[in-house]
């Protein structure tokens, strides 16, 4: 066998810095007990760890799940709020209007006009629901506002059927301003 001279050099460079004395007696046991205890340290610290992030996780989708649940609109955008909102402002306007023109007279009229309404309403709540299912899609911001709008133009030709048959002058139902505007763009 070769003997290779930089190992040699080595050894005899390192001579008297090596640890030659015998451990304690107990030492090995000592030793394996230290190993054992540090390993059950870890493994406790790896328990809370997954702990916290199961938690952490299930706090997040309950957290997810309740906001979904307090914002019931949320699949609208702004503008579409907003266009909901003044659409809406108005046919309630238009059917108290109709209802203070109810008469003994027209009482057919104005209930027949009511039913109508709520069938269009209806209508116009499903449209809602398969928004929020779908997302927004023109094809059906085009039917909501569709919707809306038949809702506003039978309720003033309605109002103006009855002023007519009142033998009153007929004149333009009132409206909140700025709305009539809006639905002659769309």
């Amino acid at each position: 066998m070769k003997e290779n001279p930089d190992l040699k050099e080595l050894f005899e460079r390192l001579n008297g810095q090596f640890d030659e004395a015998e451990p304690a007696f107990g030492h090995e046991e000592r030793f394996i007990n230290r190993l054992k205890t540090s390993r059950k340290q870890k493994r406790k610290w790896l328990t809370y760890a997954a702990a916290a992030c199961l938690f952490i996780a299930l706090g997040g989708f309950i957290f997810k799940q309740s906001q979904q649940e307090q914002k019931p609109q949320s699949y609208l955008t702004a503008d579409s709020r907003q266009a909901d909102s003044v659409f809406n402002a108005n046919i309630d306007f238009g059917k108290e209007l109709l209802l203070e023109k109810k008469s003994v007279n027209n009482k057919k009229q104005v209930d027949d006009a009511l039913k109508q309404l709520e069938s269009m309403e209806k209508d116009y709540q499903k449209l809602k629901e398969e928004l929020r299912v779908n997302g927004e899609s023109q094809q059906l911001m085009h039917a909501l506002l569709l919707n809306l709008k038949t809702q506003i133009q039978f309720l003033e030709q309605t109002t103006q059927q009855i002023e007519q048959n009142s033998n009153h002058q007929p004149r333009r139902s009132q409206h909140v301003p700025g709305v009539a505007e809006k639905i002659q763009s769309i």
